[in-house]
């Protein structure tokens, strides 16, 4: 793609603080009492104006598009578990830009029916952006609440973009004009856009300003902008290399004294320290960073006293170009030089235009061998690693309960507790697991076998984990980075289904965070081939210690030539399940029983809540589901014609379920 299609866009900011979950106020969507028609809510897309006049209580599609997963604590993998000997941890960062959706505008809140591209590869990304905008649908995009749900659970901030798009894409430098009005000491789009930000809880904004015709005084005032943002919010802000502090447009493609003070700025007033005020907080460079410009752009940024790991080299890889031997190839060694110290970050742009499969990414991020330890070139990659090569991969899981489904947000059919509740392909990445930390590492001194993330079959959700091969050897899979603490009663789950009565050849091993490659085996015990099949193992002799990482092992006694087994769900609990309480005021927003497009809502349940499950209620009693959110507004196209009324079961993080809160026909 030519320079004037690549990076059109790019500011962003995080929002660090995130709002706890509370009941949302009735708004204007609920005053009807579920007699007017259903609407399916979508993610909005505003020009200047449109932003300036959009309040959330006006705003009946608002409440859908709220994130309800607050950014999770994010730990690094010590030393002895680092797969990749080159890799560095604490040094370089990967931001992604990606297109989660094919277009800007009209895009589902909460998923629907039918499929879409799911990221799964968040251990090895520090940032990402929700990138999106056009003349013509919006250039001002927040990111789908369902995303920053699925980011938030990996700990990885989620960002909104603005983007000013070149006159020849349909660029009007009016917006920009607009974007930066100033009144009474205020900028009234920086205040909207805080708003925004805090309350569909993401965590900040990409700017990207590629339309021409800016003068100084534009480029300052967006200068200052930043600043205003930065002091009235904890939102973190991006700014994208293209317009100067002249207000020219003119890509520097490095870090440099014409876009420096977008990052730090020496104001007049006495209120800056010795090296000037930081503003934005990080900088993305376009795509020809090299060998010569990176370490320049290091050096410039140490200079400023700024974290050179906060200058993100731009890499575009939506031509498919990680894969080429060109000259247009994404060559990271420029910033990630092998064997050494990184010199800068790396900024993705669209990695997964190509890589919307899973094969795919396995290729682009743990490399063509699929095993993140060796990531040696192929003839099916060229000379492409995969980021595995560079990036240590890292962890939100941190507390517990700590349980996985392995759905990948989007399925064939949805399944609860084995059982096959909805038929139809569906996506909601909102109800990503947190899935494994590698993909794949498995050793044996035999047969090694195969690792899938399946969606044709599922305990709960859309999928699960499938192992299959000859089994002749033990095979030990090293699955999960964590830091969990251990009481008297923690227990290990799993589930799983072997398909026939014996020994199900599994067990789940841990490493304690004192001796971090040492796994202790807890034996899953015998299975009785009739479906899926849950085990438990208390591991409560190690209280008082940490899980550093979570292992699975298949023996070979005996000799197993096509062993397969499917593992459905794999946890760490305390006790006892606790259950969340039993949601209140199920009620209808919008729509009425007998239709089968309704919009709900409920108070949230008090307890940890990973997620709710919504149900038509039939007159016999009889439950048939209509879909799953965190959040509590839900839009369902699925109620059921004959149901008198709506079931709403809390699911725990535990995956414990509460019990039911209902409505009736009145």
């Amino acid at each position: 793609m030519e320079r004037e299609t690549t990076l059109k866009r790019k500011i962003r900011v995080i929002a660090v603080s995130v709002l706890a979950a509370t009941a949302v106020p009735i708004t204007r969507a609920e005053q009807s009492e579920g007699h007017s028609s259903a609407f399916s809510p979508i993610v909005p897309a505003w020009h200047v104006q449109a932003l300036l006049k959009w309040h959330p209580q006006a705003d009946p599609a608002a409440p859908y598009n709220v994130s309800h997963v607050p950014l999770k604590r994010r730990i690094r993998v010590p030393a002895a578990l680092q797969a990749n000997g080159n890799a560095r941890s604490g040094q370089g960062r990967i931001q992604s830009l990606d297109t989660y959706n094919r277009h800007t505008s009209k895009n589902p809140a909460q998923g629907g029916a039918g499929t879409r591209y799911a990221f799964t590869y968040w251990q090895y990304i520090h940032e990402a952006v929700y990138w999106g905008g056009s003349a013509g649908e919006g250039i001002i995009v927040p990111p789908s609440g369902e995303i920053v749900d699925c980011a938030h659970r990996n700990g990885v901030p989620m960002l909104g973009t603005v983007f000013f798009p070149p006159e020849v894409y349909g660029g009007n430098y009016t917006w920009v004009k607009e974007f930066i009005q100033k009144e009474d000491g205020r900028f009234p789009v920086a205040d909207k856009l805080i708003e925004v930000a805090e309350y569909f809880r993401f965590d900040g904004w990409f700017i990207n300003q590629e339309t021409e015709g800016g003068a100084v005084a534009d480029a300052a005032a967006l200068r200052d902008m930043l600043k205003y943002i930065r002091d009235h919010s904890d939102l973190r802000m991006i700014w994208y290399d293209s317009m100067t502090e002249s207000g020219e447009i003119r890509w520097q493609d490095q870090f440099n004294d014409r876009n420096d003070w977008y990052l730090r700025h020496n104001y007049s007033n006495g209120e800056q320290d010795a090296q000037g005020q930081l503003l934005a907080t990080s900088i993305f460079l376009d795509f020809v960073v090299s060998p010569v410009t990176a370490p320049r752009s290091r050096q410039h940024a140490l200079s400023l006293g700024l974290n050179p790991y906060d200058i993100h080299a731009g890499f575009e890889l939506q031509a498919n170009n990680f894969k080429e031997t060109t000259s247009r190839r994404a060559n990271v060694q420029t910033v990630f030089p092998p064997g050494k110290d990184h010199i800068l970050s790396a900024g993705l742009y669209v990695p997964g235009q190509h890589a919307r499969s899973l094969p795919d990414q396995d290729l682009l991020w743990s490399g063509g061998l699929g095993d993140p330890r060796d990531t040696s070139a192929t003839v099916q990659t060229g000379f492409w690693r995969g980021f595995a090569h560079n990036m240590a991969a890292e962890s939100s899981i941190t507390s517990v309960p700590f349980m996985t489904n392995f759905c990948l947000g989007l399925g064939t059919d949805f399944y609860i507790k084995g059982k096959k509740v909805s038929e139809g392909q569906w996506w909601n990445r909102s109800l990503q697991d947190v899935l494994p930390t590698w993909r794949w590492i498995v050793d044996s001194k035999g047969s090694k076998l195969k690792l899938q993330l399946i969606q044709s079959d599922g305990f709960t959700g859309g999928g699960c984990l499938q192992v299959s091969g000859t089994l002749d050897a033990d095979n030990v899979v090293r699955l999960y980075l964590t830091d969990l603490s251990i009481s008297d009663d923690t227990r290990l789950n799993v589930v799983f289904k072997r398909g026939r009565p014996g020994d199900s050849q599994i067990q789940v091993g841990i490493a304690l965070a004192d001796d971090p490659t040492h796994f202790i085996y807890y034996d899953a015990g015998a299975n009785r081939g009739i479906g899926w099949e849950s085990h438990s193992m208390t591991i409560g002799e190690h209280a008082g210690k940490r899980i550093a990482a979570i292992a699975l092992k298949f023996s070979a006694e005996p000799v197993i030539a096509d062993y397969n087994i499917k593992i459905g769900q794999l946890g760490v609990v305390n006790g006892d399940d606790v259950p969340p309480s039993a949601p209140a005021e199920v009620r209808i927003v919008a729509g009425r029983l007998g239709e089968a497009a309704l919009n709900i809502a409920w108070n949230p349940s008090s307890g940890e809540v990973a997620y709710y499950n919504i149900y038509s209620e039939l007159g016999d009693g009889t439950m048939i589901y209509a879909g799953s959110t965190p959040n509590h507004y839900y839009y369902t196209e699925r109620a059921h014609p004959d149901a008198v009324g709506l079931v709403v079961i809390a699911i725990g993080a535990d995956r414990s379920h509460s019990p039911p809160g209902r409505t009736r026909s009145r």
